[in-house]
């Protein structure tokens, strides 16, 4: 198969949005990411595909730790910000640190905070696993992926 005949088939797979962030060595990382699932629930983990190209995978390499944000509908700008290669996108986003240092994106409908527990290269990309350490969530819309844009859930009456 030719790589253009399966982007153009992965677009339809409409997918949540994700910030995937980690600190390590002093300085916060962030990128934006739609390839992330649930595993396992015994032990409870989840895991992120990240490229080989981005500073955030090489941060999570160093430091065995990251946190999952699930952005809200209304987080589009932040999904923005951490789709692009900056060294301060964390500037206009407000965060917390989570117990293990990892920033946790304030407003995300979901976040938790994961240890590294396996590693996968594939490619130009490594899928990690990771045993969730905590999380906590709200009760709003995501943020939606599809076809290359960004999208909000609406729901029809039955």
């Amino acid at each position: 198969m030719e790589v253009d005949e399966f982007l153009s088939i992965m677009r339809n797979l409409a997918a949540g949005v994700t910030i995937v962030t980690t600190s390590f060595e002093g300085t916060d990382y962030g990128m934006t990411a739609t390839s992330f699932n649930s595993v396992a629930i015994d032990p409870i983990t989840v895991q992120v595909s990240l490229s080989h190209e981005s500073r955030t995978y090489k941060a999570v390499i160093g430091s065995g730790i990251f946190g999952v944000n699930v952005l809200s509908a209304d987080q589009e700008g932040v999904a923005k910000t951490f789709a692009q290669k900056s060294d301060d996108q964390f500037n206009d986003v407000p965060t917390e640190k989570g117990t293990s240092g990892v920033p946790l994106i304030e407003g995300a409908i979901a976040r938790l905070e994961c240890r590294v527990t396996e590693s996968i290269p594939r490619g130009d990309h490594t899928l990690f696993m990771g045993e969730v350490l905590g999380g906590s969530h709200l009760e709003r819309p995501p943020l939606l992926y599809f076809q290359g844009d960004y999208y909000r859930l609406t729901k029809e009456d039955s």
